[in-house]
Order: C-alpha cells, then structure tokens, then sequence
C-alpha cells in the first residue's frame, strides 16, 4: 500500500509497536469468537489510532 511505498522511498524500516503485536495476537487467539471479537477489536484499534494521532509530531520521516 501507500504507507509501504513510503516508507521504502525514505528508506525506512517497518517496525512494530507493542500495540500493535498484541493487537495481532489478540486476533489470532480469538478469532473465532467473531461476533464479540469485533466490538473488542474496534475498540483496540480506536485506541491505537487515538495514541499515533497523539503522536504524529514524533512523526517526522521514519
């Protein structure tokens, strides 16, 4: 995607945060349980998106 093209024009590399990890694994364990996992999900994924807009100053190149 966009984001991968980027990132690989700035020659950035692709990092994982530990929110982003559990969230995955979260989803992994769970799957599943789709109709409950999906309310959870959002709302883990509101919160990360709540915490990168918090931090987008820190976002300069990579």
């Amino acid at each position: 995607g966009y984001l991968e093209e980027r990132m690989s024009s700035l020659q950035c590399t692709q990092r994982k945060t530990g929110t982003e990890k559990s969230l995955e694994a979260f989803l992994k364990d769970n799957g599943t349980y789709y109709v409950t996992l999906s309310h959870v999900a959002l709302d883990r994924l509101q919160k990360y998106l709540q915490k990168l807009i918090r931090n987008l100053d820190q976002l300069k190149t990579c």
